[in-house]
């Protein structure tokens, strides 16, 4: 009985169903896959007078709320206008808050970073922009730089004056793919795997614009306190086509590390360029295609796809492991878990050790922690009990990852004692831009008499590396400034610290064993073997990283499997077995 559905996320309340005027939950609350009854109205209000100016792209955020765009719709919840914005809200309806101005423009694509940065696009206006802080407060957004197009092919149309469009660098030379224009970015994900070359962890961006046939590649660098982006020269699109039905709507980092890349595969994949227009201002036409799709997987030969987890089945101390994965959609489905599964002592005791954690990854950063932390918050404690768990979190403003001294600021509850800590701990004048305008902003929010719209942060803060701000009869940077604690001291990634998740599991048959590649080499544990079909081959003990298999002898082929280990996460997938 649902009507034009343009969003659903799993959250830990349920499943966040966005279908305008209204956002819905469901919950499966005995396991059947089935929703349990009708959903329940969380939000109500969003327009939907004109359907391609509507609610899509929500997102499950790294502090446990859902992000999500409107678009130029006009949408009032609450006496709030959410028109052409981003937006958050709590899965179980409590709260929803408008994160960017609310606009006129068509506000399309949603993408988050894996330290949580907020990344947008907006048809036929800027197709990257960066939400440099959130809240009534952010009366400026910083957009991405915009960047010319190179020598264009003669037969393509010139960018109409005054226009600062982008040049999409097609693959081809069709000139729908090479018009220099965006007019229908309904998507802008970042690259959150490893599966992909070490140039697009964490800052490729894909934004998908459906009448060009294209989905763009763009490549995110840090510029002072917001982003910049480049379109690098001789790099590849994601995807490009000239046939004329293809119109790629989304492409998101996928379980196995891949790219997943929807293609609406429409010959009409405007809106309403002609008439005759019906309900929702949408064009009526004979050659509307309502039946046919495609759905994309662009990988990289060079890397192994990553296993995919069943993590319905795993305890606490394997879904805190996975708070370790190189794929941040594991990491997230981990977090989410353990949130919804709720508190116990031991567990948060894990989760506290976790935070000790200074082992740096390859960006510099220590995911684990991030989501550690982010899973204690979504139990409520930050905010119940701030006497305990403020001091953690100061201690995490000196952290060696600028993403965990982010989320740390992000987190701090709404007490004195937050605001004294990140005066203390100098995280105003922090080495990293980004945290730097986040505990200005914090600082907005917080009690105490240094504190309040005396920091009222620019949005330019930081254009000549400098740590600029307005301070109104308070903190200034003066010689009374307090000093500026040392970050404590980071370790550089240890080989095989996540041998459990860094490739499709392999095997080859060598002296009456099968010997797993993809799993650490003390792994122990039980496999399960079965054919294409399903069928079960057989149950074997793993020792030492090998599968003991007396009396075992299978033909070469491809199998399924299921891995479980002692020590280490459940996985599941295929491999195939050489002679």
């Amino acid at each position: 009985g649902l009507n034009l559905v343009t969003g659903l996320v799993h959250t830990v309340d349920g499943l966040v169903v966005a279908m305008a005027p209204r956002i819905l939950l469901f919950r499966d609350e005995n396991g059947d896959d089935v929703a349990d009854s009708a959903g329940c109205i969380l939000y109500n209000g969003f327009g939907r007078n004109d359907t391609h100016g509507n609610l899509s792209n929500l997102t499950y955020g790294l502090d446990n709320w859902v992000y999500g765009i409107m678009g130029y719709n006009s949408s009032n919840i609450g006496g709030v206008q959410f028109q052409g914005s981003v937006w958050r809200a709590k899965s179980d309806g409590s709260a929803i808050e408008r994160l960017t101005p609310s606009s006129g423009e068509n506000t399309w694509g949603l993408g988050l970073t894996e330290t949580g940065q907020v990344f947008y696009s907006r048809a036929n206006r800027d197709h990257s922009r960066h939400v440099a802080f959130p809240g009534a407060v952010a009366s400026a957004i910083v957009s991405t730089p915009n960047y010319p197009c190179a020598a264009a092919p003669s037969e393509v149309p010139p960018v109409p004056s005054g226009v600062t469009y982008s040049c999409p660098r097609p693959v081809t030379h069709h000139w729908m793919v090479n018009n220099p224009g965006f007019t229908s970015t309904s998507n802008h994900s970042i690259y959150t795997a490893r599966h992909f070359p070490q140039a697009y962890w964490d800052r490729a961006a894909f934004i998908c614009e459906s009448p060009r046939h294209l989905c763009h590649t763009m490549f995110l660098q840090k510029n002072n306190s917001s982003w910049r982006g480049s379109e690098t020269a001789g790099a590849y699109n994601i995807f490009a086509s000239t046939d004329g039905w293809s119109a790629p709507i989304a492409a998101h980092t996928g379980p196995d590390g891949a790219v997943w890349v929807l293609d609406w595969y429409n010959y009409l994949v405007s809106h309403n360029w002609n008439q005759p227009i019906g309900t929702g201002n949408a064009q009526i036409s004979a050659i509307r295609d309502n039946q046919h799709s495609r759905i994309y997987r662009v990988t990289y030969d060079a890397r192994p796809l990553d296993a995919i987890l069943d993590l319905s089945v795993m305890n606490e101390d394997q879904l805190l492991e996975v708070l370790h994965h190189p794929n941040l959609l594991w990491r997230l489905h981990a977090q989410r878990l353990l949130v919804r599964r709720g508190s116990n002592a031991g567990l948060v005791a894990k989760l506290n050790a976790k935070l000790s954690l200074r082992t740096l990854d390859e960006l510099g950063e220590t995911p684990a922690v991030i989501h550690a932390l982010r899973t204690l918050e979504g139990f409520g404690h930050f905010t119940a009990d701030p006497g305990t768990w403020v001091p953690v979190l100061r201690g995490l403003l000196l952290h060696p990852s600028p993403g965990v001294r982010w989320n740390a600021l992000d987190a701090l509850p709404n007490h004195a004692a937050s605001t004294t800590a990140i005066l203390e701990q100098g995280r105003i004048n922090d080495p990293d831009a980004h945290v730097r305008l986040r505990a200005l902003h914090k600082l907005t929010t917080l009690p105490g008499t240094k504190s309040g719209q005396m920091y009222a942060p620019w949005s330019t803060l930081d254009a000549n590396t400098q740590n600029r701000f307005n301070a109104v009869g308070g903190l200034t940077a003066s010689a009374t400034m307090p000093a500026v604690p040392e970050l404590q001291a980071g370790t550089a990634i240890q080989a095989g610290d996540r041998a459990p998740f860094s490739r499709t599991v392999g095997a080859v048959w060598r002296g009456g064993a099968l010997h797993l590649t993809g799993v650490p080499a003390d792994a122990r544990g039980i496999l399960v073997v079965r054919d294409l079909a399903g069928a079960k081959v057989a149950v074997l003990r793993v020792r030492d990283g090998r599968a003991q298999a007396a009396g075992f002898t299978p033909p070469a082929g491809t199998y399924l499997f299921r891995l479980d280990l002692e020590n280490g996460p459940a996985g599941a997938g295929k491999f195939t077995l050489h002679d």
